[in-house]
């Protein structure tokens, strides 16, 4: 999913008063989340984007993953209206959605590098 799409979608499903860079702001935040806990990148390797040159990027997470970024952005829009009880119930299915990430992450890295046994004879 391109970084336009999701601001796109944002903007159509949950509308509210915050400026593109506003919601560039979270989007990076839950970006650097899957690049350090799904890649296992270091923190100073992790990518950020600025507008406009990047509104045509795509994110990491592919589908059916990338619904990730949708649910973190409207939560935080919902934490900044204080809105909490909205936001507690996007948060969790956030968390559940990242979850499964983050295991696909694993799987697929397992199967590219499977784990050696150290063993010494």
């Amino acid at each position: 999913m391109k970084i336009s799409e999701v601001l796109a979608r944002v903007k159509e499903v949950k509308p509210n008063p915050f400026t593109d860079d506003m919601l560039l702001n979270w989007l990076n935040d839950i970006e650097a989340k899957v690049q350090t806990e799904a890649l296992q990148r270091k923190p100073e390797g992790v990518d950020i984007y600025t507008l406009p040159e990047d509104l045509n990027r795509e994110l990491t997470l592919p589908k059916p993953y990338d619904e990730c970024y949708m649910l973190y952005v409207q939560a935080q829009i919902d934490f900044a209206l204080q809105e909490f009880d909205t936001y507690n119930n996007t948060m969790v299915m956030f968390n559940s959605a990242f979850r499964e990430a983050k295991g696909y992450y694993v799987r697929t890295f397992e199967k590219l590098n499977p784990p050696r046994l150290n063993v010494q004879l």
